[in-house]
């Protein structure tokens, strides 16, 4: 969850996304399909930086997601692909907003997807990743 580094060896960072002017959002949703074998889980966390954040966008830290569909799902092959959604909050319940110090929307983003196994050879497998930015609630 730190602004760079970290220990994992499989993860995917998007780029710095930079929403449009006027359509700054306020909340998110990550959907993705995937091979998630029992012995592994996957991880999403986001990064964030509001248009009148005087801070800069490398030095915010992640925050982590909670997985708000398919918590259950495991794999019985490698073809057997699940659906998974992540949005910003905690215990697979979602905030539907976002929301650090003052500011309660944003302009950029970055996710970050973690991919951890206890068997190097049983990994999970990430394909139609996708990310729908939402308007603020306020």
């Amino acid at each position: 969850d730190r602004s760079s580094g970290g220990p994992a060896y499989a993860r995917y960072i998007t780029r710095k996304v930079t929403l449009a002017d006027g359509l700054d959002a306020g909340d998110f949703r990550v959907f993705m399909t995937a091979y998630k074998p029992s012995n592994a889980n996957i991880y999403v966390y986001y990064k964030i930086l509001s248009s009148d954040d005087p801070d800069t966008f490398d030095n915010k830290s992640y925050q982590p997601m909670t997985i708000i569909q398919g918590a259950s799902n495991l794999s019985l092959n490698q073809d057997d692909m699940k659906e998974f959604v992540f949005a910003p909050g905690v215990d697979n319940i979602a905030d539907n907003r976002v929301q650090y110090g003052s500011f309660s929307s944003f302009k950029y983003f970055t996710i970050k997807v973690v991919m951890a196994s206890t068997d190097t050879t049983k990994v999970p497998r990430i394909r139609d990743f996708r990310v729908v930015a939402l308007p603020s609630l306020s």
